[in-house]
């Protein structure tokens, strides 16, 4: 529903930006979708009720954490991005521990699994970027990201074509999306050092 100078618009974004940066890093090659978990991307809860994001957020979660969360007894702390159906009484009162326990109930209600399968399980498939995992790692990655930004809307602005940025994706007027692949290529290549991967939304 987004218009720029009245016209239509056009979102293009960058696809696993983060899990693409460090198999790069580490010379691997990076999964086609870093967040398709065997075991877990065959269900109809990833296909059909957005497994694919809880699934990416418990990613960033392991990048996001610190040190001392690598400890198996830490992980009872960590949650899934799932707010439970129906929402409890009182559900904005809750404490932080307290909705990790209503959101890991839900989660095993829906998979069938305990949160702790699906964060073994990420580690498991992700073995060759798993040293980052519990680093903190978001602290450069987010400046990496902020650098990638910066190039794409200053290279756009000197064509004179307005975009909006929305984390790792951008907005342009339909008939521009060339010029912003385009910026988003050079931009990733220039700060990563390799070719991105970039999904069009219409």
């Amino acid at each position: 529903h987004i218009l720029i100078q009245g016209k239509p618009t056009v979102e293009m974004d960058y696809s696993t930006i983060h899990p693409r940066i460090l198999y790069w890093m580490e010379k691997k090659e990076c999964p086609t979708d870093a967040y398709k978990i065997p075991n877990w991307a065959n269900t109809d809860w990833y296909r059909n009720e957005g497994g694919r994001e809880v699934i990416k957020k418990a990613f960033n979660q392991l990048l996001n954490s610190k040190p001392k969360m690598k400890s198996q007894k830490q992980w009872r702390l960590f949650s899934p991005d799932i707010t439970p159906d129906p929402i409890p009484a009182g559900w904005d009162k809750l404490g932080k521990h307290k909705k990790a326990q209503l959101r890991r109930t839900a989660f095993r209600d829906i998979t069938g699994k305990e949160y702790e399968e699906l964060i073994r399980d990420i580690q498991d498939y992700h073995k060759r970027i798993k040293k980052y995992f519990f680093t903190n790692a978001w602290t450069w990655l987010q400046k990496m990201d902020s650098d990638i930004a910066e190039c794409v809307m200053v290279d756009l602005f000197d064509e004179g074509i307005v975009a909006l940025p929305i984390h790792d994706s951008f907005i342009v007027r339909k008939g521009f999306q060339g010029h912003l692949s385009g910026a988003m290529y050079r931009a990733f290549t220039k700060v990563v050092g390799t070719t991105p991967k970039i999904d069009k939304k219409e």
